[in-house]
């Protein structure tokens, strides 16, 4: 059986009314449809949703979904985290390169998803910063501009947009009237960008292809971002926002806590089993509706 998923907790297919979280939780959607044999995972439980007939499994709701074995995903997500570079988490773990790529950026969606669905409970309510990190993809003829926006207070990244730089002799206006800080002030929480001062180490800290003359660099922008996107849900959810005597997030709170989200609204699912789902599309005309359930 896939581990931690016993039962589907909505319809897979998007245009159906019960692809609704909340409205598949308060309705009996699907009924058994059965089992079939896996090598790689024994018995698999199927399901049919009475409403549109769309079938699926446990396996389909599993991040591992297509695929011929379980991968630690969590401890992935701890090697991104911790500089590690993909071929090195592969010698680790003792799997080919191009699996650990593709559970890289399994893991990745599953983090974009989540940061979408935060995006949608959360409503800022401290002062923000926005500034941009320095980088480049294959070669430092390549600059890119990583531009984040970050919460003032909370340290949590509410976004995060790459722009592609012609060289490194580039011009620094742009349409946004902004404050200017001294680079010689002290980078104490009392410097007005101490939040984008503190993530920009962390991330040159924590990745190696933003460490400065990294060896291991990007080299692909949409890789780059989806390694970003990892870095960012575990800084948000998995951080703690004050580490004193070797707090943990359980006992300070996570960024995403001081931002006014709290650990519920990763729903579980960070670096977990759960493969997560984009959210439903909007009615368009001719769309199906729900059953009436009185």
């Amino acid at each position: 059986m896939t581990p931690f998923i016993s039962l589907p907790e909505f319809c897979p297919r998007p245009n159906c009314p019960f692809f609704d979280r909340r409205r598949a939780a308060s309705t009996r959607w699907y009924q058994k449809y059965g089992t079939h044999r896996s090598q790689c995972r024994g018995t698999i439980r199927r399901f049919r949703c009475i409403f549109c007939g769309k079938t699926c499994s446990t396996q389909t709701f599993s991040i591992h979904y297509w695929t011929h074995g379980t991968y630690d995903i969590r401890g992935l997500m701890n090697d991104q985290y911790s500089c590690a570079g993909l071929r090195q988490h592969g010698r680790f773990t003792d799997v080919d390169y191009r699996v650990v790529q593709n559970r890289t950026r399994r893991l990745a969606r599953n983090c974009l998803a989540l940061l979408e669905a935060a995006a949608e409970q959360l409503l800022p309510t401290e002062d923000l910063a926005m500034d941009g990190l320095e980088s480049y993809t294959r070669s430092q003829y390549f600059p890119n501009n990583i531009t984040m926006m970050i919460g003032c207070a909370s340290q949590y990244v509410y976004g995060a947009a790459h722009t592609l730089l012609r060289r490194v002799e580039y011009s620094r206006q742009g349409r946004l009237t902004h404050q200017t800080v001294s680079s010689r002030a002290a980078r104490t929480v009392s410097n007005p960008l101490f939040a984008v001062n503190y993530l920009d180490r962390q991330i040159r800290k924590n990745m190696g292809e933003h460490v400065r003359e990294t060896l291991k660099q990007g080299r692909e922008v949409n890789c780059q971002m989806e390694r970003l996107a990892i870095f960012i849900v575990a800084h948000n959810f998995l951080t703690p926002h004050r580490i004193r005597d070797g707090a943990r997030v359980s006992e300070a709170g996570a960024h995403a806590d001081v931002a006014g989200l709290g650990r519920a609204g990763d729903g579980g699912m960070v670096g977990g089993e759960p493969r997560l789902f984009p959210p439903p599309p909007a009615a368009r005309p001719g769309t199906a509706s729900a059953p009436s359930t009185t």
